[in-house]
């Protein structure tokens, strides 16, 4: 079961853990400046939630760290939100030194970490024989719905599925 916090002004989740067509949980998370955030936060203020899951160990997740800063800018910072949960080389999520190393090292403001201490494979398909990182959940802040996952990056297509979203 995925880690959700209840919230007055969030839509009511399924069950199971992020999976396209459901509606994704209200997601937890300490910021780098220790400010706790949930999904909550940005629903129905922008229209598309990117939530990423990245590793320390993984060279595509630091090209995507590195590129979503402009993304986001170029997409229009009223539009999206990007929260990205940052992984040791064991799987479990890093400690706050990392997290404001990976901040400062990539140029981003959207690392997290999850408030809770749960694995990993909480927030993933349990129905998944292998996880690619980055993993990228998209979800319309409108109703809170997951669009679409993709395991791994590439920039284009993000950006243009982003864009997509954004327009709709």
């Amino acid at each position: 079961q995925c880690f959700s916090h209840h919230s007055a002004d969030y839509p009511a989740t399924t069950e199971g853990c992020f999976k396209a067509g459901q509606i994704a949980h209200n997601v937890m998370y300490y910021d780098t400046n220790w400010g706790f955030h949930q999904f909550a936060d940005y629903y129905k203020k922008k229209k598309v939630i990117l939530f990423v899951i990245s590793a320390t160990s993984c060279p595509n997740c630091k090209t995507e760290a590195a590129a979503l800063p402009q993304m986001v800018s170029d997409l229009g910072e009223e539009n999206i939100a990007v929260l990205e949960a940052i992984l040791d080389g064991e799987g479990g999520f890093v400690d706050m030194d990392t997290l404001e190393m990976w901040d400062s090292a990539y140029g981003g403001t959207f690392t997290g970490a999850p408030a809770n201490t749960v694995a990993v494979g909480a927030f993933l398909d349990p129905e998944s024989t292998t996880i690619g990182t980055p993993y990228n959940v998209y979800i319309d802040a409108d109703d809170m719905k997951v669009i679409k996952i993709v395991e791994g990056y590439d920039q284009t297509n993000m950006k243009s599925d982003l864009q997509a979203i954004i327009n709709n």
